[in-house]
């Protein structure tokens, strides 16, 4: 009877943990799918209070002011004119509809998205996993749209290209996502942080993080990149 009960005892207690673990494993934010599908200033995300908007989140990376010093070489908006791949595309900064230099090109900061083309990282020239996909995420949010632009300490790379937060709605006055979370959030890229352009990686992480939890996109296997 004493073997008994104590095994009993014993199951009790695993059964418990296990489900502990699954909950804490599992749980999230149930209608998140939904949100997204509807407007990106309701997505939620799972935080140690709960399942909140993004926006009420404490990591919550909120829409940076346009700098003081923003001119010519930090324009603030422009259209969209291509789409290279998921975290790079071309756009008209001068608003005549043609592209004619290489330095009218927006990379987006903080992310890095799956190689699509032949690079240093991607020799063989064939698309890396979920690289179409975040192509094609890049090209239904953006193409063809004036979308709006927020810079870091370093507006351009060593490429000439423009550096920035990029958002389809006015940040100065909505609480829009800028597309950089939005692919981090869907598991479309990963967080990539290269100095001096640092001022949101606790942010940018805390999203990946979410993603990484969820087992979205590139998450749900152990793909490298």
């Amino acid at each position: 009877m004493l073997n008994r009960s104590i095994t009993a005892i014993v199951a009790s207690c695993f059964l418990a943990v296990v489900t502990s673990f699954s909950t804490l494993l599992f749980a999230g934010c149930g209608d998140a799918a939904a949100n997204q599908k509807t407007a990106p200033s309701v997505i939620k995300v799972k935080t140690d209070k709960g399942c909140v908007t993004a926006y009420d989140a404490k990591f919550a990376l909120k829409p940076p002011a346009a700098a003081a010093n923003d001119d010519v070489d930090r324009p603030n908006q422009c259209k969209v004119f291509d789409i290279v791949d998921g975290d790079t595309f071309t756009c008209d900064f001068n608003h005549d509809g043609i592209i004619t230099r290489k330095t009218e090109k927006v990379r987006m900061l903080y992310i890095d998205t799956p190689e699509l083309h032949h690079s240093k990282r991607n020799p063989t020239g064939e698309p890396q996993p979920f690289s179409k996909e975040a192509a094609a995420y890049t090209k239904n949010q953006l193409l063809g749209k004036t979308v709006f632009l927020r810079y870091d300490k370093k507006p351009e790379d060593r490429y000439g290209r423009k550096l920035a937060l990029v958002y389809t709605a006015d940040p100065a006055k909505t609480n829009s996502f800028s597309i950089n979370e939005l692919l981090v959030l869907e598991g479309l890229a990963q967080v990539m942080i290269v100095k001096p352009n640092e001022t949101y990686q606790p942010q940018m992480k805390a999203l990946e993080e979410q993603a990484l939890q969820a087992r979205k996109g590139l998450w749900s296997a152990p793909i490298e990149f």
